[in-house]
């Protein structure tokens, strides 16, 4: 996300300086397919020759160690590793009934009895197999609880589970005034749209809604009255029937819950591309052609950031247009809210930026817990200015001295940028009191080893989880400097350093 420029922080000049927007039939079958992302030890393999029995989809490109989060344990099961999610969506807007099937292929870390799974009301289970075998499930709020036969750790599983309902959005984590509610979005019209940070992805199918959880992803949307099912990754196929259209989607590379987008609606489509042959796409809301004086910009943006942070880690980009406030850097396909074209240029055009420079910091490389936000948004805002800079939008040292006029009044009413008040997520000091330790960092270890480390982070950890240790300790390795006491006094301090 982009920092939202509704929140004041106590002084005049933040309405110039916080003046960005923020700124996450049945499924296609893997086996049998090319992986569709160019590393394809981390994307999943298939003998290509047609044989009678498919070999087992290789899956491990998406094990991860979840962990229970210190901010917000309510969702998420660090003992429950999703590797895949299979998603079957129908989607009638008249009734705003969804009807939906997960097959959800994981390991558990542990051996267990049961396994709980974050799945949100007023969605109903209809029908529940393990492994093709019936199971007994409970809801209780937002927690689905599966009961199984004894699950040893690391042995592979399928997950069966129908389910229909109108989905509802909930409260978010924070009270940024453009994304008070997260989740499934219904408008007046029976279209929808998704974004789902710091959770939300429950509130439309059962997940293990956590970052420290990524899986790969595969979608068949189906929807009624000539809209059309959009999600994230690639478009692998698209038929007609009647008045009802059905997309089916694959996300070739693990990704958090968080990351994932749906809108479904009456979209007109866009192609383009991008360095290297690319391929990107915008999903433009019919009537609503104008952004495309923006978007056309993106191919541009994505080469500044390649020759910053290296080659553009996935095998496609694009960015579909929702009715919303906000923005959110869902992986491969950007959600722009409309409202962010309504904004004057630099914070038009640096929200974009910003979300195109997550798919490198927050998508490819994710935090384990949600008290490292730092490590997605300081980076992305950081990286943000310099692109301002650069195309003349901002100058780079007349920002770094507003933000440090707001610093500490940001630390006051939001807390630490790696210890902020827990009802404040997302709020501007993640934002800019993190890209100014960036600055702090640059000053101290030179620019050749700054930007040779800025492009290495993610390289080095492509497709995983981090941690502020993780990196602590890999950049003073890499820099031979010991950075823990500048990096822990700027995550933690109360007042400005």
């Amino acid at each position: 996300m982009s920092p939202d420029p509704r929140r004041k922080v106590g002084l005049v000049a933040v309405a110039s300086t916080v003046a960005m927007l923020t700124a996450c039939g049945t499924a296609a079958d893997l086996a049998g397919s090319e992986p569709d992302e160019p590393r394809p030890t981390q994307s999943p393999t298939a003998d290509p020759a047609p044989t009678a029995d498919p070999p087992p989809v290789d899956l491990s490109g998406a094990e991860s160690d979840p962990v229970d989060d210190p901010y917000y344990p309510q969702n998420g099961e660090p003992y429950f590793d999703a590797l895949r999610y299979q998603l079957d969506l129908d989607w009638d807007p008249g009734s705003t009934v969804l009807e939906g099937k997960a097959d959800i292929t994981f390991r558990v870390t542990e051996p267990r009895d049961e396994i709980m799974l974050d799945f949100a009301e007023p969605l109903k289970i209809t029908g529940a197999t393990l492994d093709g075998a019936e199971v007994g499930t409970t809801e209780t709020g937002e927690n689905l609880t599966v009961t199984t036969p004894g699950l040893a750790p690391d042995d592979q599983h399928t997950l069966t589970l129908s389910y229909q309902g109108t989905p509802q959005p909930v409260r978010a984590a924070g009270n940024r005034g453009d994304l008070l509610n997260v989740g499934w979005t219904i408008e007046p019209d029976g279209s929808v749209w998704t974004m789902q940070e710091p959770w939300g992805a429950y509130t439309w199918y059962p997940v293990n809604d956590h970052p420290s959880d990524k899986a790969f992803y595969d979608a068949t949307i189906t929807a009624t009255d000539g809209m059309i099912g959009i999600f994230n990754g690639q478009l692998q196929g698209e038929t007609t029937e009647s008045d009802a259209t059905t997309t089916q989607w694959h996300l070739g590379a693990p990704a958090a819950p968080y990351l994932i987008t749906i809108a479904i609606g009456h979209y007109t489509r866009e192609s383009d591309e991008g360095p290297g042959e690319l391929p990107m796409t915008y999903w433009i809301p019919e009537g609503e052609e104008s952004v495309m004086s923006t978007l056309d910009e993106s191919p541009e943006m994505v080469a500044w950031l390649e020759d910053l942070l290296g080659d553009y880690p996935f095998s496609q980009l694009g960015t579909v247009v929702v009715p919303a406030d906000s923005a959110m850097e869902t992986q491969t396909l950007v959600t722009m809210g409309d409202s962010v074209f309504q904004a004057d240029e630099a914070t038009l055009r640096g929200a974009l930026l910003h979300e195109y420079a997550h798919q490198w910091y927050g998508d490819l490389v994710t935090p384990d817990n949600w008290p490292d936000l730092w490590l997605n948004e300081g980076f992305a805002m950081y990286i943000q200015l310099l692109w301002a800079d650069s195309v003349g939008l901002w100058d780079y040292d007349t920002k770094i001295a507003e933000w440090t006029a707001l610093d500490g009044q940001m630390r006051a009413d939001y807390g630490p940028p790696g210890a902020y008040f827990e009802d404040e997520f997302a709020s501007s000091n993640v934002y800019y009191s993190g890209a100014l330790m960036l600055d702090q960092i640059r000053d101290t270890i030179g620019d050749e080893a700054f930007f040779d480390a800025l492009k290495a982070w993610p390289a080095e950890h492509e497709f995983g989880n981090a941690n502020r240790e993780d990196y602590i300790t890999w950049l003073s390795d890499r820099t031979g400097t010991d950075l823990r006491p500048l990096i822990e006094k700027w995550l933690n301090s109360p007042t400005t350093p």
